[in-house]
């Protein structure tokens, strides 16, 4: 056994003559002299294991040698050697690969890896000529020593190496109230433990970013006190990032620990709030309020001379509401609050103080309830053409409380909708118009509008129909206005002439004597332009019978003088020409004794009564040029645009000629 003292001795019975003794070893020793015996000593180390010793007798006697061998095996503990060395440095996710070397005599019993912490997994072990350790993706919790320990009968033998795992950072954060302060001490832990800090993160519980915010170089941030009412903005989650240059298993270097810090302070309200809420009269009406940290039980309202109103009872239900933390805008779990009312007064639309109570503070917000609905239909709708233009023109009305947008819908005579337009911008003014552009022509539509506001839409007007001119039937612009002209007053002028001339036909037949007297005033024509009562009352007008009067009293007309009167619509922006009918003055009256009306509203359907004076003559008798009795006289050099459509039956004024003019028979 290594360490023992053993005397290597070799013996021979000597003869005549004396032999002579000789001692060899195969690790160099050779020793020789004298009979009868010969030694050796020595102190056994593992070294010498396995060394033979030979001792030889030699004589003249003999013919060979006398020769005997011997071979030391030397009991000792194993000697362990790790391959790896004493020291090992490995990133968290590398592969780990120990290889334990040994030597003892005799053999060993049983070989074994041991770490002060990790448990070993007998799997890791691999058995062969060398033992070695293999760990797949090393962690954290590899760190510190392996040893490998063998142990045979002699006894056990060790070797060691400390390893290093190398990992990103735990991060950690202490939070501490200090008075009207809140510090947080970021703690990162990993290996390198030498860390760079990021500026710190406030956001939502939501996840929603509120802020950066720089901290001390060693991961301390202090929040320090704002305003009361502005503290319970500094609630949320805050979030420190740091490094070691130690990516993880993403790649990631920086590596993020966060806290939650609930802060106290003055309720806060939601900022989707309307400081304009809407209800209608004598309706119920519902009032909405998002709250952030409301505490008491219910909001307090307040009118503007601070008196306090109870409107109905507070329905609250905890939803994500929109406030604004530090300047910006984002969802926190609140309460949104709804107030039905009791039927609106006219005293209850103004102006109001909201509170919200909490032990910490009040907030209050002012809003103002109006009085506000869906708007009205557009009236007065009425439309001119073109070959591809249609002209709509109509008028405003109430826009419910709310900036309102128009919308005109083109149909075909099956009522399909061709194409919407709009929104049209409300330009504030009475009466609006826009054209309709590149619709086809000699084509029958039908038009209907609607207007739109917050609140809703209106509901759509009636169908109005138009046909646009068809260009294929006429030579030109002129000849088409010109027959429009010539339709229109041929008509009207063959209509009236005639029913003059039968009646004074019939009243000289019956009694010469008779004399006619108009109704009105003898010696001035008395004209009258009808409105509906609809759009007088929306222009202020007084009066009840519904329509306005020019009185041309001024205007003593000569006998045998011609009158005449027009009518014309606006033409389109672009200056094209729209149908028109215009009449013309006849050459007796001079400039100052024209007497011819402009109908400025242009999108009224506006009717003429005309009444005339009797001729001095005993026979009626409408004298034309060369003599000749004629019962108009147009001009077809000027152009006009037809009188808008409208399906009202009452705007047929050549249905019944006996409403145009009345005549009363009186006896001379």
């Amino acid at each position: 056994m290594e360490g023992h003292n053993v005397t290597i001795s070799c013996y021979v019975d000597s003869g005549v003559p004396p032999e002579t003794l000789y001692m060899q070893s195969t690790n160099g020793l050779s020793k020789g002299g004298g009979s009868g015996n010969i030694n050796h000593s020595l102190v056994l180390n593992r070294s010498m294991n396995g060394i033979s010793f030979t001792c030889k007798a030699k004589s003249n006697q003999l013919v060979a040698p006398l020769v005997s061998h011997i071979q030391l095996l030397i009991k000792y503990n194993p000697t362990v050697h790790i391959e790896e060395g004493s020291q090992l440095t490995l990133k968290e996710g590398d592969n780990l690969v120990l290889t334990c070397n040994f030597s003892c005599y005799p053999d060993l019993q049983s070989l074994a890896w041991k770490h002060m912490i990790y448990i070993m997994d007998e799997r890791n072990i691999i058995y062969g000529s060398t033992r070695r350790l293999e760990i797949s993706q090393v962690t954290k919790s590899h760190s510190g020593t392996f040893i490998c320990k063998v142990i045979n009968e002699v006894g056990a033998g060790y070797a060691k190496i400390n390893i290093t795992v190398q990992y990103p950072p735990l991060v950690n954060i202490k939070v501490t109230q200090i008075a009207n302060h809140v510090k947080l001490d970021c703690i990162p832990q990993g290996v390198p433990d030498i860390y760079t800090f990021e500026p710190w993160e406030h956001t939502t519980a939501g996840g929603q970013h509120i802020r950066f915010l720089i901290g001390y170089q060693n991961g301390t941030l202090v929040l320090n006190e704002t305003k009361s009412e502005n503290t319970l903005q500094d609630t949320g989650i805050y979030i420190c990032s740091v490094r070691n240059g130690i990516s993880d298993s993403n790649g990631r270097f920086n590596q993020t620990g966060h806290v939650p810090v609930n802060r106290n302070g003055y309720p806060i309200f939601g900022n989707k709030n309307r400081a304009s809420q809407f209800g209608t009269f004598g309706h119920a009406t519902t009032l909405n309020f998002d709250v952030y940290r409301l505490e008491a039980e219910d909001l307090i309202i307040k009118d503007k001379l601070n008196r306090k109103c109870d409107f109905g009872s507070q329905i609250k239900i905890k939803v994500n509401i929109s406030v604004v933390f530090h300047g910006t805008e984002v969802d926190v779990e609140g309460l949104n609050i709804k107030i039905k009312t009791q039927p609106l007064t006219g005293e209850d639309f103004g102006n109001y103080t909201v509170t919200a109570l909490s032990r910490f503070g009040n907030s209050t917000y002012h809003f103002t309830l109006q009085s506000a609905t869906s708007p009205l239909s557009p009236h007065n709708v009425t439309l001119t053409t073109a070959a591809t233009k249609i002209c709509v023109s109509w008028s405003r009305n109430f826009d419910g409380g709310y900036q309102q947008e128009f919308f005109i819908l083109l149909l075909t005579t099956d009522l399909v909708q061709l194409k919407k337009y709009g929104p049209l911008k409300d330009t504030m003014q009475r009466q609006q118009s826009f054209t309709l552009n590149s619709v086809e022509a000699g084509i029958t539509y039908y038009i209907r509008m609607f207007s739109k506001n917050k609140i809703g839409h209106s509901n759509l007007t009636e169908v109005s129909k138009v046909t646009t001119m068809d260009t294929f039937r006429v030579p030109s612009e002129y000849v088409l206005t010109s027959m429009s002209a010539v339709c229109i007053l041929t008509i009207v002028a063959v209509g009236v002439f005639y029913k003059i001339w039968k009646a004074k036909r019939n009243s000289y037949h019956e009694d010469d004597d008779a004399v006619i007297q108009p109704l009105g005033n003898q010696y001035h024509v008395d004209n009258v332009l009808y409105q509906s009562q609809e759009e007088i009352n929306l222009s202020g007008g007084g009066g009840g019978d519904g329509y306005s009067k020019i009185d041309r009293s001024d205007a003593i007309l000569p006998y045998g003088a011609v009158v005449s009167y027009s009518a014309q619509c606006s033409s389109s922006d672009d200056g094209e020409d729209y149908e028109n009918v215009t009449g013309k003055s006849g050459k007796l009256l001079n400039e100052g004794e024209r007497n011819a009306i402009s109908i400025k509203d242009d999108h009224v359907l506006n009717y003429s009564e005309v009444v005339f004076s009797p001729c001095e003559s005993s026979r009626f008798v409408i004298h034309g040029s060369n003599n000749k009795t004629v019962y108009a006289d147009v001009d077809l050099s000027l152009k006009a645009v037809a009188l808008p459509y409208t399906d009202d039956e009452s705007s047929d004024d050549a249905s019944d000629f006996d409403d145009v003019v009345s005549w009363v028979k009186t006896n001379g």
